[in-house]
């Protein structure tokens, strides 16, 4: 019977935590991910990188999202490598570049990441 005490008080714990969280935040997941993502996992800095870039439970910022997508990209993560890429392209919280963004598509695209391979042959065509 102390043992399943225990196991509830825990709960009741976490609970209030969260609850905590999503009062601040006003968004239920973002204390756990932003906790995710500061210990270096990498969907976990994806997800950052979208709530910061579209503003979801916390203000919108382009800068921000860049690095968060930058550090998860760097880890591999082929939507943050692709997420990286457009905001190169488009100069969006960072310095437009082109070649970078180019290099970020190819690291996705060698993982299937269909966006990515759908931007390189956008690029590849010649303008009109």
């Amino acid at each position: 019977m102390h043992r399943k005490l225990v196991v509830n008080l825990v709960f009741v714990f976490y609970a209030f935590v969260a609850l905590g969280a999503w009062a601040e935040t006003k968004e239920p997941n973002y204390y756990l991910i932003s906790v995710a993502a500061s210990g270096g996992d990498a969907v976990a800095q994806y997800n950052m990188g979208v709530m910061h870039e579209v503003g979801q439970g916390v203000a919108k910022d382009a800068e921000k999202a860049v690095e968060w997508y930058r550090k998860s990209a760097e880890q591999g993560y082929e939507n943050a490598q692709y997420n990286l890429g457009v905001m190169l392209l488009h100069g969006i919280g960072v310095e437009k570049n082109r070649d970078a963004a180019i290099d970020w598509f190819k690291k996705a695209a060698a993982q299937l990441n269909m966006p990515a391979i759908q931007a390189l042959e956008q690029l590849e065509q010649p303008s009109q």
